[in-house]
């Protein structure tokens, strides 16, 4: 494989170095981008903890009256 023109790799290298530049940008971005799923993903885990609680507080309190009726009788 001939190698190729100094001009050609230098210019091949400052592509390369030009796209580096832009990856903190980059970076910086992705990592905002997950720190917003994380949020979010937190708060929706969060509502759905309250949602279960809210559930087994119900079925609880049917236990408790239904074991209660049946005591009474």
């Amino acid at each position: 494989m001939p190698e190729r023109p100094i001009a050609e790799r230098v210019e091949v290298l400052e592509r390369r170095v030009d796209l580096l530049e832009t990856l903190p940008a980059r970076m910086t971005a992705l990592e905002v981008q997950i720190v917003h799923l994380r949020g979010e993903m937190q708060d929706g885990f969060s509502a759905v903890r309250r949602e279960l609680r809210g559930e087994m507080h119900a079925i609880a309190d049917r236990s408790e009256e239904h074991t209660s009726e049946l005591q009474s009788h």
